[in-house]
């Protein structure tokens, strides 16, 4: 009897760990199921230059800068889209173009993840914070999960990037890195161990959750292994009040 009871509660216990094992499996977030790739975009910004006479232009040249974006909220008519500041302002080139005597425009298209096309319209552009938030017609991505707190110090974080435009269909770059802290420039910025190039600017930056905490619109000249972002508090502020 002694040899039944014995027997039976090791039965018991390794049932209990099994079931546990098992249900803590459920709630454990795998890499693949957190990254945001289905929210993710890049963003083409179309220079066009044209020479007009007499009331007639004629387009003389065409130039792109490429960078990333991803969606933060959904709308009935299309969705909005978070990018660096500085993707979205009309730059030097078109200045010197109009100092010229040339015709000058800024032309935002978005392009997700199946590679299809949409035209951007400027919201608004946060300079100091290097922050741009567009509404894209007929864009129907998900929003990714907003609201991730401001990581620990030494805390891994994920990056989802288009670095020097390498984006193709249904493929994005991961990138990873730490969280290292807070800065102050102009303005404070959050600091990640994240490799950036020309292209990451405006990519997103989540947590092991993944969740929103941050977005690279910078990089160290010296160092790219270096980004800067907004922090999680200014960021989400900014989505809030301006997709309310």
């Amino acid at each position: 009897m002694r040899y039944f009871k014995k027997t039976l509660g090791y039965i018991l216990l390794l049932f209990f760990m099994a079931l546990t094992t098992s249900c803590s499996g459920l709630h454990r977030h795998t890499v693949n199921s957190i990254l945001p790739k289905e929210s993710f975009v890049k963003v083409e910004a179309m220079i066009d230059i044209k020479k007009c006479e007499e009331n007639l232009c004629m387009e003389v040249n065409q130039l792109a800068s490429h960078s990333s974006g991803f969606v933060v909220k959904r709308s009935v008519f299309g969705a909005y889209v978070i990018t660096a500041g500085h993707s979205c302002e009309e730059n030097d080139l078109i200045n010197d173009a109009e100092a010229n005597g040339y015709k000058a425009s800024l032309n935002l298209k978005i392009i997700d993840i199946d590679l299809k096309r949409y035209d951007a319209v400027v919201k608004k552009i946060d300079k100091k914070n290097d922050i741009c938030i567009v509404f894209v017609n007929k864009l129907k991505r998900p929003a990714i999960r907003l609201n991730g707190d401001q990581p620990k110090y030494g805390e891994k974080v994920y990056n989802l990037a288009a670095p020097v435009g390498i984006f193709d269909k249904h493929m994005i770059p991961v990138l990873e890195g730490r969280y290292s802290g807070r800065s102050k420039f102009e303005v404070e910025i959050s600091v990640y161990t994240v490799p950036a190039i020309g292209g990451a600017s405006g990519s997103p930056i989540i947590n092991k959750k993944g969740r929103l905490v941050g977005m690279i619109h910078s990089v160290h000249r010296r160092f790219p292994f270096v980004s800067f972002s907004p922090t999680s508090e200014i960021l989400n502020d900014f989505i809030e009040d301006n997709t309310n």
